[in-house]
């Protein structure tokens, strides 16, 4: 895949020029809108399945041949050896976005699935949870790569972030998505904190913002 204006590829392309403040926006951008999957702190993986050969037939989920390499082949092969199998799923590329990921596999999808067996491929979310460094970068780029101010709530994060919300009754006040079962059932799905009673929930926020970072304390 090359960039148009120099004919480069994109990565030669991206890693040659100055980083730009929109490069950060855009990502910024992506993880507010984003649909992180009901996890808060979303780690997006590209796994691949990954066949081991070599099982026992106690602990193996099907039975296929392999040769002297552990390579899987037909039945008949000279010298190939029928032994039990098991499947899983490895970790080969993160993330803060899903769309990062499609992007990335459209530059090397084609090393990526020759790795795999049979091609398969799958994104899927983990946590960046505990995990202090890669969680403030996150909020770094949510808050800071594009302060544009108050924002519609429909652009909000869906991940269980807090965020500062805004109501002409209730005026400016902290909130967050809530995403699980039952507040979807109930059909409210935004938590009003209150300093007396707690997260409460209230009629929607029309308009967010991002909390400022925390001050930093000075010895003395």
């Amino acid at each position: 895949m090359t960039e148009a204006k120099t004919g480069k590829p994109i990565e030669e392309e991206t890693a040659e020029r100055q980083p730009r403040a929109d490069d950060l926006s855009d990502i910024g951008e992506r993880l507010r809108t984003q649909d992180n999957r009901y996890t808060k702190w979303p780690m997006f993986c590209l796994q691949i399945k990954v066949r081991d050969c070599g099982y026992h037939s106690d602990y193996a989920q099907g039975k296929v041949w392999f040769d002297e390499e552990g390579m899987e082949v037909a039945p008949k092969t000279k010298g190939a050896q029928k032994a039990g199998y098991r499947d899983r799923w490895e970790t080969v590329m993160v993330a803060f976005t899903e769309q990062g990921l499609k992007d990335y596999m459209r530059q090397d999808g084609h090393n990526v699935k020759a790795l795999a067996h049979n091609g398969e491929t799958r994104i899927y979310v983990e946590s960046f949870r505990r995990c202090e460094e890669m969680i403030r970068i996150r909020r770094f780029l949510m808050q800071n790569a594009n302060d544009v101010g108050w924002q519609p709530i429909e652009t909000a994060p869906k991940d269980g972030t807090e965020i500062l919300g805004y109501r002409k009754e209730y005026g400016q006040l902290i909130v967050r998505y809530c995403a699980t079962g039952r507040c979807m059932v109930e059909g409210i799905v935004w938590d009003w904190w209150n300093d007396n009673k707690g997260w409460l929930r209230e009629k929607p926020p029309t308009h967010w913002h991002a909390l400022p970072d925390d001050p930093e304390e000075t010895e003395g």
